[in-house]
């Protein structure tokens, strides 16, 4: 029993270390289709993680060599940079075109004018150029057509040769896929390596920076970093004492600055400091006392009905029917003076108008009776109601 339980136990332990051999077996597969060819994060044999760890360790500051995670503009970048962009990844937008034309090619359900170009962008951008005219570089490895600029394949027997003296100690090229620029007369430069008559490495000057374009990027991978004279290339591509950046935005990894950085990148940042001055301003002026505090002002009148119920029980034991008639009457002609501005015999003529004759006054001793004042009440009331209805009447003119 002891046997067969240690016999178990050791075919368990064996499965484990088998499959966690397998699974570091298959991590440059995982790299492979996490991160595209081309990126310095793809540590299989066609990503260019030798290359930026090279870079790094040959540099005099290994913190100049960086990577880009945003367009060139949107963030300071050093006039003199040198940008690497290997083989960049299409937009989503021109992958759903090829698609698009893909399918219409196999299915040939829809007829296509050869003669109409589809519209093409500019290969760089006003920021990029305005960059590269200050004194950068910008390093553009295609393997596919980019915006106008095509490039043919060639057989693997190709041979790559140095038409122009530039960079001494780079005079051989191997890259593992040989491929070539069609000529473009809309480009301006001229051609460094060639193979069969076609660019290979091409320039083109633009102010104080330039850019180069290679149809073999594939020179800087991981599988071919060590043949010929690529590294020697790499050096010399890179500069001494130049920042180097190596473009990961074009692969499609970016940082997302959010709403702050984007409004700062508008050029919006004065305004910002200056609303958040004014804001901490005001708060501290609103919560900073100016001489000494003054107690809360008790409200002077309450409408609660047992106060207005109070107050008529005292005035219904002071006042006889008659002064409390008269004072009511007294009101409704403080209110025709003050709607009116009116005063002396003008107001007592429209206090008549409205009310008629105001009631007069008796002697305490004798009283009005009570149906004589629900009369007197009835007919002020009914004044008030002519008043308010001849003022919203001249409103509405």
């Amino acid at each position: 029993m002891r046997a067969w339980r240690s016999a178990v136990v050791a075919a368990a332990i064996a499965a484990y270390f088998g499959v966690a051999m397998s699974w570091l077996a298959r991590e440059r597969l995982r790299d492979r289709s996490t991160f595209p060819a081309g990126s310095i994060h793809n540590e299989s044999a066609e990503g260019c993680a030798l290359a930026y760890r090279y870079l790094q360790a040959t540099h005099a500051d290994p913190d100049a060599v960086r990577i880009l995670t945003q367009p060139i503009g949107w963030e300071p970048m050093p006039a003199s940079a040198v940008v690497f962009r290997l083989l960049p990844t299409l937009p989503r937008s021109r992958l759903q075109e090829v698609e698009e034309h893909a399918s219409d090619d196999k299915s040939k359900k829809k007829k296509v004018r050869s003669d109409v170009a589809p519209p093409v962008g500019p290969l760089l951008t006003r920021d990029e150029e305005q960059w590269i005219y200050g004194g950068g570089r910008l390093v553009l490895g295609f393997d596919q057509e980019q915006r106008g600029v095509s490039v043919r394949a060639l057989p693997a027997s190709a041979a790559v040769s140095k038409v122009f003296p530039v960079w001494p100690g780079v005079t051989r090229l191997a890259p593992p896929v040989r491929r070539a620029f069609d000529p473009n007369p809309s480009i301006d430069g001229h051609a460094l390596f060639v193979s069969e008559a076609h660019p290979v490495v091409w320039r083109r000057p633009l102010g104080q920076g330039e850019v180069l374009f290679l149809s073999t990027p594939e020179a800087f991978e991981n599988r071919a970093l060590a043949r010929a004279d690529h590294l020697a290339l790499l050096a010399a591509l890179a500069g001494s004492g130049r920042v180097v950046y190596f473009d990961e935005h074009a692969h499609g990894l970016h940082r997302d600055d959010g709403l702050i950085g984007l409004l700062l990148r508008w050029g919006l940042g004065p305004a910002l400091l200056l609303a958040g001055m004014s804001f901490a301003l005001l708060w501290w002026r609103r919560h900073t006392p100016i001489g000494p505090c003054e107690d809360a002002p008790l409200p002077r009148r309450s409408e609660a009905v047992d106060l207005i119920d109070s107050m008529a029980q005292l005035y219904d034991r002071v006042l006889s029917r008659s002064e409390a008639l008269a004072r009511y009457a007294h009101s409704f002609e403080r209110v025709v003076a003050l709607r009116t501005g009116l005063k002396g015999p003008p107001l007592a003529a429209r206090v008549r108008q409205h009310m008629g004759e105001p009631p007069p006054m008796t002697p305490s001793d004798k009283d009005i009776p009570a149906a004589e004042l629900g009369r007197g009440l009835t007919r002020i009331n009914a004044a008030f109601r002519r008043l308010e209805e001849h003022a919203h009447a001249r409103r509405s003119r």
